[in-house]
């Protein structure tokens, strides 16, 4: 039975690991009307079909939304973080038909697997009334249609880090199993 109950415990707690993780999650996000800081990290799983040297940040659930009044290059950033494969040489915005967002190009394609660990600084006059981070997404290689797509959005988990319902009932399952094969033990 002890045996049983640290095999039970142990998987509880691998599974609600397992399930916590996401593929490229946005943590700290910060915004205001001059500036929207955030960071992204993660395992690339889907690539558009077209520039694939390109990351794009922006709305998937309303294109149309217009997020950004202006918009400073010069004074925007992405800084990377190991294991992040690459650097970054260019922050613009694309408007208008593209959809609301911001895009990054690197000087060497995007691959499916690499890992991803980022740092957006973005400096402009931006509407807050439409940033809605339940509406953005993330891609990987420009193609056609709204600058995010849904079929191409790879941002898994919006803004926090507070595992989920179910996540916390494994571990807790995991734990008390650990205590009860323990307490038998004793």
């Amino acid at each position: 039975m002890k045996k049983l109950c640290k095999l039970l415990a142990g998987f509880a707690l691998a599974l609600s690991a397992a399930t916590s993780n996401a593929n490229v999650v946005l943590n700290n996000l910060s915004a205001t009307s001059s500036n929207i800081s955030f960071d992204i990290v993660g395992t690339i799983t889907t690539l558009g079909s077209g520039f694939q040297h390109q990351f794009g940040f922006g709305h998937v659930s309303n294109p149309a939304l217009d997020w950004i009044t202006s918009f400073n290059g010069g004074a925007s950033s992405v800084s990377v973080s190991a294991p992040t494969k690459q650097a970054i040489n260019t922050v613009y915005d694309l408007t208008g038909s593209y959809g609301e967002s911001v895009w990054t190009s690197s000087s060497a394609n995007w691959l499916i697997g690499d890992q991803i660990d980022l740092h957006y600084n973005l400096v402009g006059a931006f509407n807050l009334l439409n940033f809605d981070p339940n509406g953005l997404g993330f891609q990987v290689g420009y193609s056609v249609g709204p600058a995010i797509e849904k079929s191409n959005n790879i941002l898994t988990q919006q803004t926090s880090a507070v595992p989920e319902p179910f996540t916390l009932a494994l571990f807790g399952l995991g734990l008390a199993g650990l205590a009860i094969s323990r307490r038998k033990k004793a």
